[in-house]
């Protein structure tokens, strides 16, 4: 049985995003992708509608590759539980 993982924005911004001369997002953004590549089907992977509203809560080029690797997400329903 997977493990599920619930991914926060900061993955898929790290994925999509430009690189930027701050070393730990550099960082970021070198291994990101690398684990997306290797070991994503590792996992059960979980997104939420925030997610993907914050997402979306910035320029529209940015906004269309963050969604291009959340469309093969599992998306949870935010409910009053």
């Amino acid at each position: 049985m997977k493990k599920s993982v619930y991914l926060e924005t900061s993955v898929i911004s790290y994925l999509a995003g430009r690189l930027i001369s701050n070393l730990l997002t550099v960082a970021c953004q070198q291994v990101t992708p690398q684990w997306w590549a290797e070991r994503r089907y590792d996992y059960d992977l979980f997104i939420s509608e925030l997610i993907v509203r914050e997402a979306c809560a910035v320029n529209p080029d940015a906004a269309d590759r963050r969604l291009e690797y959340m469309k093969e997400l599992a998306e949870l329903t935010i409910t009053e539980e």
